[in-house]
């Protein structure tokens, strides 16, 4: 337990300074142009799927299993989360990237659902390497919280209130 809270700690601490420092580097210009970006928030691009109708179209998959269980965390996760992180589906699973700001670290949490298991993969890529930092399985009833855990790791700060 302690060392997660120090980690916590840690991760907020990251996430003021990153937010500072792209304040800073972007200019009071940028700031004024572009809110959003400076503070964190995302700026969705035009190929970004919205949540909802990600959501709706797993949902539609009423004969595919993988494809429903991913919905419905989804629509768990969505309250604390959309503002902050973009989904894209992946066949009948969810990658999830930190907002347009931090998407130049090429983080991803991958989530894919198989009988009555979550599992979730936190990747990075650098100079063109991908490595897994993270990974973790868990039983479905337990995957809001775990999502939470890993979209915390790859976006920084804490988990939103939502």
């Amino acid at each position: 337990w302690r060392g997660g809270l120090l980690q916590r700690q840690a991760s907020a601490a990251v996430a003021q300074i990153c937010v500072m420092r792209s304040s800073f580097c972007a200019g009071e210009r940028a700031c004024v142009e572009q809110p959003d970006r400076a503070f964190g928030r995302i700026v969705p691009n035009e190929s970004d799927e919205r949540w909802t109708d990600l959501a709706t179209r797993f949902e539609g998959y009423s004969q595919v299993p993988r494809a429903m269980q991913c919905a419905a965390l989804l629509r768990q996760a969505m309250p604390r989360w959309e503002d902050r992180v973009v989904v894209s589906p992946y066949m009948h699973s969810l990658v999830f990237a930190a907002a347009a700001m931090e998407r130049r670290s090429e983080g991803r949490v991958r989530v894919q659902w198989s009988d009555g298991t979550f599992e979730f993969t936190l990747t990075r890529t650098k100079g063109g390497q991908e490595s897994v930092v993270a990974a973790d399985r868990c039983r479905t009833e337990n995957g809001s919280t775990l999502l939470d855990a890993f979209l915390v790791q790859l976006t920084g700060g804490e988990v939103p209130i939502g």
